[in-house]
């Protein structure tokens, strides 16, 4: 006879205080990530300029504002602090919940953070190396067929990176989001056969909301999405698969 595995028992109070530690371990990280981006900015802005400058025929960037060099710093310091902190962040949130869960259950969460990690960064690889450049590239075929000499700050340019990184390393989170929701009973694969149209749509919806205003960069990532709406389906019906062998 197998033994049923027990958990732990933990007081309200006892959580409250691991919560605080995992919050201050996850800060800190951040805060100090941040801190290395604000000390070494100069470097980091000349990598994340590169798009612009190959594709703005080497167009410099402005400032409008007396603290817009500062603000851009701190910018930096946040958004880049969060995204290289964000596996420590997903283990303390791993630490934080794991005593609550049997072995079985430690195993599949383990594997969904992995993957949730390598599939938020490769979103962001994919936006900054292919959706930025033809993003670029469209914008400025616009202002020479106007002859107009563009003036870009930095601020904007920044502002539509973060808009695109964040914004296509979230939807490559996709798979991982489908397979959560099936484990919890609220996600099936025939409902996701069945709306197909619905959420084909929804895709290109979307897809034109994270990107410029442009046709080509729209499709280059709804390319993308519609494949991982794919690979949603068939990991949901591993679920569905591997919860019929259970109940067995």
């Amino acid at each position: 006879m197998i033994e049923k595995e027990t958990l732990p028992e933990f007081s309200f109070w006892e959580h409250i205080e691991d919560l605080r530690k995992r919050l201050i371990v996850s800060a800190i990280s951040v805060l100090i990530v941040g801190l290395f981006v604000y000390i070494y900015s100069s470097d980091i802005m000349e990598f994340l300029l590169k798009p612009f400058y190959t594709n703005f025929n080497n167009l410099e960037v402005v400032g409008l504002t007396p603290s817009e060099a500062f603000t851009t710093r701190i910018l930096l310091a946040i958004w880049l602090g969060v995204i290289i902190s964000s596996p420590i962040i997903l283990y303390q949130i791993w630490l934080f919940i794991s005593p609550g869960l049997y072995s079985y259950e430690k195993r599949s969460i383990k594997s969904v953070l992995i993957y949730a990690i390598l599939l938020f960064l490769t979103g962001i690889m994919f936006a900054y190396l292919i959706l930025l450049p033809f993003a670029l590239n469209f914008f400025y075929s616009q202002f020479k067929i106007l002859g107009i000499q563009p003036t870009v700050r930095v601020t904007d340019y920044l502002s539509m990176l973060i808009k695109l990184t964040l914004g296509s390393g979230l939807v490559f989170l996709t798979p991982v989001v489908s397979y959560c929701l099936s484990r919890f009973g609220l996600l099936s694969s025939q409902f996701l056969i069945d709306n197909s149209r619905f959420f084909i749509v929804a895709i290109f919806i979307l897809a034109a909301i994270l990107t410029p205003p442009d046709v080509l960069t729209q499709i280059i990532l709804a390319g993308p999405l519609l494949i991982l709406y794919g690979v949603s389906i068939l990991v949901v019906k591993k679920v569905e698969k591997d919860e019929s062998f259970r109940a067995l």
